[in-house]
Order: C-alpha cells, then structure tokens, then sequence
C-alpha cells in the first residue's frame, strides 16, 4: 500500500520494530521497553464527540449524550437567565450527567442552584482558600492588601500559620504600623 503517507507509515513502523513492538496488527500480550504490559483499548469506552446541540434551541430541546457546554448553550442559557449565567461545576455536572433531560431542565436547574452555599474549596487550593475567606472577612479591602497578607501568611512556617478562616492574626505590615500607629 502506497499513500501519500508512506514515509510517515515506515517511520512509525521502524520505531514500532526498535521498541519491540509489531509493526502490524494487534498489540495484546506484547510488553513494551518498560516491561509493562501493553493492553488493547479498542473495547474502552470514549467521550462521545459529535456535535451536540445544534439549531435553534428551546426549554424542550433534549440535551444528548456527551452534551459539552458549548457556546450555543452559553448563548442559549444567556438569552433565558441574564448576564450573570456562567458554567459553574454543578451546572457543568448536570449537562454531563442527564443525558435525555431538556434544557427547560437545566434552566431549573441553574435557578435551584443560586440558593446553594459555595462548595467547599480543596486544601490543595490553598490560595482560592485564603482569598474567599480574606474577602468574607475583609470588605472592601482591595487586592493590593488581600495580596500583602497572602506574603505574610505564606512567610509564616506552616505550623504557625493562622487557620485560614481567621484572618486577624494576618496583617500586612503596612496595615499593622498604621494600627499600631493609631492605638
């Protein structure tokens, strides 16, 4: 077989034959250079990728499987709930996991979830942390002070370290000369 893509084909063949593996056919029980055995995925399930909603979009659409969240629905879910609609993690949860519901659904959905808390942020997510709860206790201070306490919370060791809901121990040094100036 001759193609346009002969020297790439002989090339991917030559390297299949250096690591060992055939140049042909199936992979199943071959073990590559590692030693780890090399499986064949062609049974494994994949994210269908088609081109989801399309057309003209109504509260009765059906959202199918594999539903990304597109700029259509963006668009769409603009027109029905205003400027402030965004794909939040549960928004983006719902589309990907009720395959067969409408969008009058989801729209539902989206107005439920407003009166939900805020999810709880990942410790591994340590700065996202420190600026919801800085903001929280913090009103009107601005970014240049939520990021000066940051550098002051971040040079403490870990284990003096304030718990990050509680901020009052954290000041930047600008912050505490004027307090201290003051009192």
């Amino acid at each position: 077989m001759i193609t346009a893509r002969a020297p790439f084909c002989r090339a991917i063949q030559r390297y299949h034959r250096w690591i060992l593996l055939p140049a042909e056919g199936t992979v199943g029980g071959w073990v590559d250079h590692r030693g780890m055995t090399i499986t064949d995925t062609a049974g494994t399930p994949r994210r269908v990728h088609g081109a989801g909603i399309c057309g003209d979009l109504t509260r009765e659409s059906v959202i199918p499987r594999g539903q990304r969240c597109s700029q259509a629905l963006r668009v769409y879910f603009v027109s029905e709930l205003g400027r402030g609609f965004h794909f939040d993690a549960p928004m983006r949860k719902f589309i990907a996991t009720n395959a067969g519901r409408t969008l009058g659904a989801a729209v539902d959905f989206w107005a439920g979830s407003r009166d939900l808390p805020p999810a709880e942020i990942g410790a591994q997510f340590e700065l996202n942390r420190f600026q919801r709860s800085w903001h929280a206790t913090h009103p009107g201070a601005g970014h240049g002070d939520l990021l000066a306490a940051w550098k002051v919370y971040r040079s403490l060791p870990v284990h003096a370290r304030p718990d990050v809901n509680n901020f009052q121990a954290v000041r930047p040094a600008a912050a505490a000369s004027q307090a201290d100036a003051k009192s």
